[in-house]
């Protein structure tokens, strides 16, 4: 498992819980227990000579007694490396005791819940405790950010306009005549209230100013507002039908009406509504049954226990009161808009002037709610039933225990809801005026009211229990409190019945609308004409055009609002005093004209002949990168006696944008140093005039061209004359293009020519910036990136290094180091720059110039790797060459470390004992091995048993697969097996016969010999940087020491002797000498981990099954030529060939295979050769001198692994 080696209780008890699974061996002197102490406790290693079986284990002992408390031992460093931070150990290879507690790797440490809440409630005290303590700090950061504020104002003045140098032709950009409105130039809206806001961009800060954001009118935006004066009435007047069938009473037009009503602020109140019902009281709850009593005592024993009683019903829900209905009311309204003189079913004077010059007269007729129904009572519980006692026998006796058990009594019934009150009817109200248009004064609700809500029903009663009982078998002993009653049968009552739910009531009825007529009264009384329906101005069209119309709407532009129709929806006729105007909003300035309406009658349209003329608010220059787009909202505004109406709020949106934008920023993702790119901009024109120097224009364009300190500008890679590009030397890091044309719905291609610097860093990314110009604004700018790569020289270099897209500077400083620091030559093959890694992704044809076939012998290392574009076919020809296309391969000693990113494409993991980064490189791999030939029916097995059933597994096939890779295995003991995938599909075939299905075994292309190591992760981490920079003494166990172990193995072998012997000066690598610590306290060099790689790189050769030695030979060729470069590292050698001695034992006893044997003997002569001559140089080994562990020892083995080296077998096997 790749997860947690232990689990951690935290530290308020004062106990470390180890979760065992993933631990090898936890052996406790008495007793194995499930919590260590953390305090007080004292850790010890059992043995650092790593041929021990106790190298990786230690020792905890109690710091009181010495009492050793448990044993526990891992499989590699990296679980040691846990297991001992847990534990509170500090030292070289562990956390110092510099660093705090929050900085152990948690990750690798999974806390239980109860620890979690624990360290939750620890941070947030601190997080409360610092931010108490930090007023200082965030006045001082208001402070700062003032500051910067006031400075970022000034560069924004600075930067505001576009600054031409003298040696520019461009003319000043001023407004062309023909876009010059002849209006409305006397007004000039401000910009809203401007707001700082500092902005990031890249390489660049801005700070601008922005209007805040506008709101937009919502016609019931107003919240209901309380009447200051009301005016009871509730005569019982006797209602007139034939008014009342004269006034409105379409439901839609009085709900309407209301809404109105309620929408809008009410000064004074008419209360002629009806009143709303009480609701009725809830039922009672029914009691509940008696329990049970225990039965008589006869004849020495009990007779049966008596039943529980049934609970009661509940009560059902009282009925809710009905509401009353409104009364009618017959007003007659004069004076004006400032004091109503209102008389008739009332009389009052209602002051609807100053304060009160925009609210109404509420006249309230509404009916009354009826009240809700009460609630249904709960019915009872029943009762239990009575358990039988022991009775008044004495010890040992069992009759007085004798006896069945009461029965539980039955729930009462839940009682039924009440129904709801029925509702009120809505009241008549007839308006009387001579002056019509004081209808707008008044608004009415007329609506019926709304039923009672139905009770709900009671809840049943529960059951009551049954009790237990105890009857004879006939003889033995019963034991109850004392006494025996095993041979005693237990006999239970029955539990009661739970009774159903309480019915619910029925809802009220909805009292019926009342009606509305307003009546227009002559001056001697007569009525001239009445409706049901007032008056409404309602806009149904508006036009608006910008004033010099092109068929853009920008910023600060004069715009022409016109043909307003307006219609009267109501039943009166608009009588005069109606005003339209158009207000201003946050978004447009309009002027200040208002237009008296004429008498409109119901349904006509009327067209108003007037234009409003407005002007767009202005825009700062932009803070965000991209074409300027926004809206700006309107609506005109229809009043009368200042009351507006509603429905002419007609909401008006245009869109808001200038008339040139950036279409299109184009260039190369990637450049290398000395390359020269094109930078491409496109301009276009979106409006329907020319802009430019040309005539007729309507504006003139200008870009400015910001361009990385590291980017050198080469000219114009083209001739034009719609444009010109000017360049101050002064000034490098800036170009100016002036347009001349761009035709009205055109795009237009800006080319300038870069090149990259030689001096710059590599994967580190280069900006560049494009400013537009209208009329001396900036409207807009944009930016573009390009990555500084690497180009490909191919030489004799010992690693080609391939980069991609994921690949950062500091990743790439990081791993340039790395190898730097084991004396290693690198080539550069970027992904990204190349289109691909076998083939070029645009052409899908190989690339001009390629690394295949140049790296034999050498290593490729692939940090990000995406096996996509690594096809597998490479991969075999950079093991063995030529050698690929035939039937014997050939090991050329090559190298491959492939780093798989989480991000990476997962396979189905079909493996429980291999992660996903090995099955994914198997599966790879395995696409481009030879196929094995199973015949279908030769896919099967005997079985007496059903496939899933108690004696047979639901995967029987796995069986199979091992006997089969094993037998494969065996024929070819130098290449692996495995399963690619299947296509299970049990089916019965004959008497005990199943077919399994289809499976695709395959032979691993690669031999066991070659070295080709997969890691799961990127191999990066941000933390390395620093401990590689600031730190020679680096953790094996850590992500750093892991990586660098993994990068040396891959190295060649020679550069890695390199590192072991001590050369001249001029051939010397230039390298800091670092030094590993182990967790179990030992210490490794840069040589003696090159040694231990040596070895495991020497040993695995004879898994190739060749029955030769050639890196064997290799080092020992070395040693005999170079003597006296190996003299200072002699005790090195010896640990080494000691190890080596070690490694080929344990892989003699995994193969059974005569070349295998052969090659083991040529390693074993070449050893007692390499003895012999460090004996004639003088170097003899000490006995004190610790061996060195082997290379999987040091590895994670749950994140590293060999993809090619499995041997499935019956006792371990993949499946």
């Amino acid at each position: 498992s790749a997860g947690p080696p232990f689990c951690v209780v935290g530290s308020d008890n004062g106990y470390l819980l180890l979760k065992a699974a993933t631990i090898i061996e936890m052996v406790a002197m008495d007793k194995c227990p499930s919590q260590l102490p953390q305090k007080d406790i004292i850790v010890q290693h059992l043995s650092l000579n790593s041929n021990d079986d106790n190298f990786l284990a230690i020792r905890v002992l109690c710091r009181n007694t010495r009492r050793e408390i448990a044993r526990l031992r891992t499989d590699h460093i990296t679980h040691l490396h846990c297991v001992m931070t847990a534990l509170g150990c500090t030292g070289p290879g562990l956390p110092p005791d510099k660093i705090p507690r929050s900085s152990i790797p948690w990750d690798r440490i999974t806390l239980i819940s109860n620890d979690m809440v624990i360290q939750n409630r620890t941070l947030q005290e601190l997080e409360d405790a610092h931010f108490l303590g930090s007023p200082a700090t965030s006045s001082q950061a208001c402070i700062q950010l003032e500051a910067k504020q006031r400075r970022y104002s000034e560069e924004l003045q600075l930067h505001s306009e576009c600054c031409i140098p003298d040696a520019c032709p461009l003319t000043s950009l001023s407004v062309n005549p023909i876009c010059t409105p002849s209006r409305c130039n006397e007004f000039r809206p401000p910009l809203g209230p401007p707001v700082f806001v500092v902005t990031n961009v890249g390489h660049r800060s801005y700070s601008h100013m922005i209007s805040q954001n506008p709101s937009s009118y919502d016609e019931h935006a107003r919240s209901p507002k309380n009447s200051k004066y009301g005016i009871h009435t509730h005569k019982n007047n006797r209602r007139n039908a034939a008014v009342f069938k004269q006034s409105c009473r379409d439901p839609a037009l009085i709900k309407e009406t209301a809404i109105r009503a309620l929408l809008k602020r009410h000064a004074y109140t008419l209360q002629a509504n009806g009143l709303s019902g009480c609701d009725g009281a809830p039922g009672q709850k029914g009691h509940n049954g008696t329990h049970g009593h225990t039965g008589p005592y006869e004849a020495g024993s009990h007779r049966p226990s008596t039943d529980g009683g049934p609970g009661e019903c509940g009560g059902s829900g009282e009925r809710g009161k009905n509401g009353t209905d409104a009364c009618d009311v017959i007003l007659s309204l004069s004076g004006d808009s400032e004091q109503l003189q209102v008389s008739g079913t009332c009389q009052f004077i209602a002051q609807l002037g100053g304060e009160n010059s925009e609210e109404v007269l509420f006249v309230n007729c509404r009916g009354g709610d009826g009240g809700n129904g009460g609630r249904g009572g709960d019915g009872g519980h029943g009762g239990d039933g009575k358990p039988c006692s022991r009775g008044d026998n004495s010890p040992g006796e069992v009759g007085g225990l004798e006896g069945r058990g009461g029965n539980g009594g039955d729930g009462g019934l839940g009682g039924r809801g009440g129904d709801g009150g029925h509702a009120g009817c809505g009241g008549l109200c007839v308006l009387h005026t001579v002056n019509e248009a004081l209808f707008i004064l008044v608004e009415v609700d007329c609506r019926g009211g709304m039923g009672g809500k139905a009770g709900l029903g009671g809840l049943g009663g529960n059951g009551g229990q049954g009790a237990t009982g105890y009857v004879d078998r006939g003889s033995g002993d019963l034991e109850c409190d004392g006494y025996v009653i095993s041979n005693y049968v237990c006999f239970p009552g029955h539990a009661g019945m739970r009774r159903r739910h309480g019915a619910g009531g029925i809802g009220g009825h909805t009292g019926p609308d009342g009606g509305i007529l307003w009546v227009v009264d002559s001056p001697q009384g007569e009525c001239l004409y009445s409706a049901g329906t007032r008056y409404d101005a309602t806009v149904t069209t508006v036009r608006a055009v910008a004033v010099t119309d092109d068929g853009i709407i920008e910023p600060n532009e004069c715009i022409a609002v016109s043909c307003i129709s307006v219609t009267n929806s109501g039943g009166l006729p608009l009588p005069l005093g109606a005003v339209c105007s158009i207000p201003s909003t946050e978004t447009v300035k309009f002027e200040l004209i208002k237009f008296d309406l004429p008498t409109i009658q119901p349904g006509q349209t009327f067209e108003i002949p007037v234009t409003y003329y407005g002007r767009i608010f202005d825009q700062p220059p932009p803070n965000v990168p991209g074409p300027f787009v926004s809206s700006a909202e309107f609506h005109p505004r229809i009043e009368m006696l200042g009351r507006p109406f509603e429905k002419s709020f007609l909401q008006q949106t245009l869109v808001v944008q200038y008339p040139i934008k950036t279409a299109f920023l184009r260039c190369r993702e990637n450049l290398g140093r000395g390359e020269v790119d094109v930078l491409e901009i496109g301009l276009q024109n979106i409006s329907g005039l020319p802009y430019g120097d040309c005539p007729g224009s309507g504006g003139t364009v200008g870009l400015q061209i910001h361009l990385d300190a590291r980017l050198i500008p080469v000219g114009s890679s083209s001739v034009s004359t719609t444009y010109s590009v000017t360049y101050d030397p002064s000034i490098r890091d800036s170009l100016y293009v002036r347009v001349h044309e761009i035709l009205p719905g055109k795009t237009m291609k800006v080319e300038i020519a870069v090149q990259m610097e030689s001096c710059a860093e590599l994967f580190d990314q280069c900006h560049w910036e494009a400013d537009l110009y209208l009329r001396d604004k900036l409207i807009e700018y944009n930016f573009g990136k390009m990555c500084v790569s690497s180009t490909y020289h191919p030489s004799l270099a010992d690693v080609l290094f391939i980069t991609s897209q994921y690949t950062t500077q500091k990743e790439f400083i990081f791993w340039r180091h790395l190898l730097e620091n084991m004396g290693a030559s690198v080539d550069f093959w970027d992904i990204q720059r190349y289109n691909g890694l076998s083939l070029d992704s645009q052409t899908g044809l190989p690339h001009p110039v390629s690394w295949k076939g140049r790296y034999e012998g050498k290593m490729i290392l692939f940090p990000h790797c995406d096996l996509e574009v690594f096809a597998p076919n490479d991969i075999i020809h950079h093991f063995h060459g030529p050698s690929a296309e035939g039937e014997v391969l050939e090991d050329l000693n090559s190298s491959l470390v492939l780093f798989l990113h989480p991000s990476s494409p997962k396979l189905p993991n079909q493996s429980k004992h291999h992660d996903h980064a090995d099955r994914i490189v198997q599966y790879h791999l395995g696409l481009a091995g030879p196929r094995v030939d199973i015949p279908q029916e030769e896919y099967s097995g005997s079985h007496f048993f059903s496939p899933g059933s108690f004696f047979t597994s639901t995967t029987p096939y796995h069986k199979w697969e091992k006997k089969r890779l094993k037998r494969l295995e065996e024929e070819v003991p130098s290449q692996s097996a495995f399963v690619l995938q299947r296509q299970p599909f049990l089916q019965k075939t004959g008497c005990l016969t199943w077919s399994y299905g289809n499976a695709d075994i395959r032979r691993s292309p690669l031999l066991r010999s070659c070295k080709l190591l997969v890691v799961d992760g990127s191999g990066y981490k941000d933390e390395d940087e620093k401990l590689f920079s600031s730190n020679s003494d680096i953790p094996l166990a850590s992500n750093f020491g892991q990586t660098y172990l993994a990068t040396m193995y891959g190295l060649p072998l020679m550069c890695k002797l390199k590192l072991i012997k001590t050369l001249p000066e001029d051939q010397r690598p230039r390298t800091t000498a670092l030094t590993f610590h182990l967790p179990n306290g030992m210490t490794l060099s840069q040589a003696e981990l090159a040694a231990i790689c040596v070895v495991h790189e020497i040993a695995d050769e004879v898994l190739g099954c060749k029955g030769t030695s050639g890196r064997m030979v290799m080092f020992a060729d070395d040693l005999a030529n170079n003597v006296n470069a190996y003299i200072p590292s002699g005790q090195i050698v010896h640990c080494m060939l000691a190890l080596l001695d070690k490694e080929l034992v344990i892989r003699k006893k995994s193969l059974h295979n005569f070349r295998a044997h052969q090659s083991i003997s040529g390693i074993k002569r070449s050893i007692s050769q390499v003895l012999q001559v460090l004996c004639n140089a003088g170097i003899i080994g000490s006995a004190d001198t610790l061996p060195f562990p082997a290379l999987k020892v040091l590895l994670n083995n749950n994140a590293f692994y060999f993809p090619h080296q499995h041997v499935h077998s019956l006792e371990d096997s993949q499946y």
